[in-house]
């Protein structure tokens, strides 16, 4: 599609930390990023099966915050984040260090480019909209990513993937094929504002994003823009079931009900490698 440069490189420079303004401002951002994770980590709960602890690839892992989130809870045995964006990756790092968390490994790779052969995880989490991501950059990506999480989990294990439905932009950029919003950050963001101009492609069924950030006590702001497939569940089955995995379970997000269709705006499924 063309779009591999911006999405390879939209989340360059997020979570860079020279940005924030303090120890105090890094730690509260910890305390965010944990509570954002507390539904996929409530989720992953569940299938601890009897078990005490599970071992956990996250891929797209951004800061490793469902990582450390686990670690927290005492039920993470080994967790393995391939973040492709450096500053995230390295903000990750730093959060390891001043949390000790030594069973987590942060990798900063395209996650093509990692090899799985001798590991065997017991859950796969490709959450917060990653696999959208990966149709864009390339049309046969979103296989071999599957594809890889099968070869990376062991018998039995767990693959759980988050990401928006779309429903309600598909519905706001039915008449004019665009939509803008834009919305206050919280104090400890180095942003104030955040603004974005959002495209359907109804071709390929695909969204593009353009961000805007509107720095805090200083003029300025900075860009970014990324695309987004939109998938539908039937899509998903018949990838997965592809790939080797069970017939998928869907669910509306972390709220512990059935998808919807008409309503859910996050789509949550999880399988097996039977």
């Amino acid at each position: 599609m063309g779009h591999n440069e911006q999405n390879l490189r939209a989340y360059d420079g997020v979570e860079d930390l020279l940005t924030f303004t303090s120890k105090e401002a890094v730690d509260q951002y910890h305390l965010e990023r944990l509570k954002f994770a507390s539904g996929a980590v409530a989720f992953l709960e569940k299938m601890l099966n009897g078990r005490k602890q599970i071992s956990v690839l996250d891929i797209g892992s951004g800061s490793s915050c469902l990582l450390y989130a686990l670690d927290n809870k005492g039920i993470l045995s080994k967790g393995v984040g391939i973040e492709i964006s450096k500053s995230r990756h390295d903000f990750a790092q730093q959060w390891k260090r001043e949390g000790e968390y030594h069973r987590v490994e942060n990798i900063n790779k395209d996650v093509r480019d990692v090899s799985f052969e001798k590991t065997q995880f017991d859950v796969c989490a490709i959450l917060d909209s990653t696999f959208t991501y990966f149709y864009p950059v390339d049309a046969q990506m979103p296989m071999q990513i599957l594809e890889r999480a099968y070869q990376a989990l062991g018998n039995g294990g767990w693959l759980v993937m988050e990401m928006a439905s779309f429903i309600d932009t598909k519905r706001l950029c039915k008449d004019s094929g665009v939509y803008y919003k834009w919305a206050e950050l919280p104090e400890t963001n180095k942003f104030l504002y955040s603004l974005y101009k959002v495209e359907h492609s109804p071709e390929e069924d695909v969204m593009r994003s353009e961000s805007r950030y509107i720095y805090r006590g200083k003029v300025g702001e900075s860009r970014k823009i990324e695309y987004s497939k939109v998938y539908t569940p039937e899509a998903l089955e018949k990838m997965l079931i592809e790939a080797g995995f069970s017939k998928p379970d869907f669910y509306d997000g972390y709220n512990n009900r059935a998808y919807d269709p008409k309503s859910s705006s996050r789509l949550l499924l999880s399988c097996r490698k039977d």
